[in-house]
């Protein structure tokens, strides 16, 4: 089962660090904050399992908190089972983790998906907010769209 791993490269003296989390098992979708990448971040959020479960797919999204090691969950089980979270911040300026994580969740139970917002420094407290659709939506493939640039010279 996936385990999340952070990997610290220093490309000039050649050395490569690693640290494991405790955030359970099938810890898969990672994602930090957009504002945050290519710097230092100190959250991700993840979709996992408890580490009771070693089989199944994820019913957790949990936050890592990467610099203190705090995982904090919510548990969309029994019947609830999210996509790749993603981090949409409030404000341009403001703190790292002042936003929302939106996921895509299928409930078993009623074969639907539902769009599901948590609060990201509250990860584990109530939706802010949930959109039932009225059909399932399959899992997509891994990915953030962002506008092109166009090469120098072309219309």
């Amino acid at each position: 089962m996936a385990r999340l791993t952070r990997y610290r490269i220093d490309p000039a003296g050649g050395r490569v660090e690693h640290q494991f989390y405790d955030t359970g098992t099938a810890n898969e979708f990672p994602c930090v904050d957009p504002r945050r990448v290519g710097r230092r971040y100190r959250y991700a959020y993840i979709a996992n399992n408890p580490a009771d479960r070693r089989t199944g797919l994820q019913q957790l999204v949990s936050r890592v908190d990467l610099d203190g090691g705090g995982v904090t969950s919510h548990d969309l089980g029994p019947t609830g089972y999210p996509g790749e979270p993603l981090f949409v911040p409030r404000r341009a300026d403001g703190p790292e983790d002042d936003g929302i994580v939106i996921t895509m969740v299928y409930d078993s139970a009623s074969e639907r998906s539902s769009i599901v917002g948590l609060d990201a420094a509250n990860l584990a407290g109530r939706p802010l907010f949930e959109a039932h659709l009225k059909h399932h939506v399959p899992y997509s493939l891994h990915g953030t769209f962002a506008p092109g640039l166009r090469p120098a010279g072309t219309a």
